[in-house]
């Protein structure tokens, strides 16, 4: 049996045009995975994911909606960006 780890992420930038003019991180998601491995009856090697990144979980909307939040909220709570940076 073998072993095989993978690193997974997800990001959703907003452009800022009320001060930074740039595109910035609202939100992202990085962990990882494993695929494990092994030989069937004929021999054949066949890699199987034994434990999914929580981030490949996360639907696309789901990130869009979080990322147009924690702007929003921004804007709301400091009339700026002051918690988020530029990609």
């Amino acid at each position: 049996m073998k072993l095989k780890i993978f690193n997974y992420s997800t990001k959703f930038a907003v452009y800022d045009t009320v001060t930074l003019n740039k595109y910035v991180k609202m939100t992202w998601q990085y962990n990882g995975g494993t695929f494990t491995g092994g030989y069937d009856s004929n021999g054949n090697f066949t890699w199987i994911e034994s434990y999914a990144a929580p981030a490949l979980q996360v639907s696309p909307e789901t990130i869009a909606d979080t990322a147009i939040y924690n702007y929003n909220a921004e804007l709301v709570s400091y009339g700026m960006i002051v918690n988020y940076y530029p990609e």
